[in-house]
């Protein structure tokens, strides 16, 4: 099998391709979050173990912040955000190891328990754009890494090479979705944010080609 990685920190698309027949077996999404509260209360939809696990991996006490309230079943904040100071705010974010991790494990429960991936193929880092580059630069080692732990060959493909493999105009980020097969179009119904599937998607389809001449 065929994996496609569309990584980020806060929605990371994957695509499973079967390179015995050409089709895309499954397609997801590995949500993550920047703070306690929407970690909790949207990404782990507010189960109280997975809250609990959760807080474990911040490595800090946060019980003078924040509270579990069993009537709402989701995680609150025992101040007001608007009366906290800059360090007690501070202290809600979710640090850049406990991301990383939750990404990983999701990684392996939503697709390595499931799949014997051979190959994977992560979209590279566009150091010319803004944005946190360094942090992306971990999210895709951490990445990468993991998954040559599991046996796994991965290969970066440079934005560039992506967008002009799937025929895609610069700057037009909707031809990624426009230029797609029917046959993994139909991977895309029911989610929202549909730009990271598509990624995934023809990174695994690019996977496809690689591995057929390599």
């Amino acid at each position: 099998m065929i994996l496609g990685i569309d990584q980020s920190l806060t929605s990371t698309g994957w695509a499973v391709l079967d390179h015995e027949n050409g089709e895309i077996r499954d397609a997801g999404v590995i949500e993550s979050a920047g703070n306690v509260l929407d970690m909790a209360n949207k990404v782990l939809k507010g189960e109280l173990c997975d809250i609990q696990k959760y807080i474990l991996s911040k490595q800090k006490d946060l019980g003078d912040l924040v509270e579990y309230d069993e009537k709402k079943c989701k995680l609150v904040t025992k101040i007001p955000k608007s009366k906290m100071t800059k360090v007690q705010k501070k202290r809600l974010r979710m640090n850049i190891e406990g991301r990383l991790q939750h990404i990983l494990d999701q990684l392996w429960d939503q697709v390595l328990l499931d799949f014997d991936i051979y190959w994977s193929f992560q979209e590279n880092i566009s150091f010319g754009s803004s944005g946190q580059v360094v942090t992306l630069g971990q999210l895709l080692g951490a990445i990468q890494g993991f998954l040559i732990s599991q046996g796994v060959a991965v290969k970066g493909v440079a934005p560039t090479t992506l967008k002009s493999f799937a025929k895609a105009r610069p700057k037009h980020k909707e031809d990624m979705e426009a230029n797609m097969q029917d046959r993994d179009r139909v991977h895309l119904e029911g989610f929202k944010k549909k730009d990271d599937i598509v990624d995934a998607i023809w990174l695994a389809r690019y996977g496809e080609i690689y591995v057929k001449e390599k």
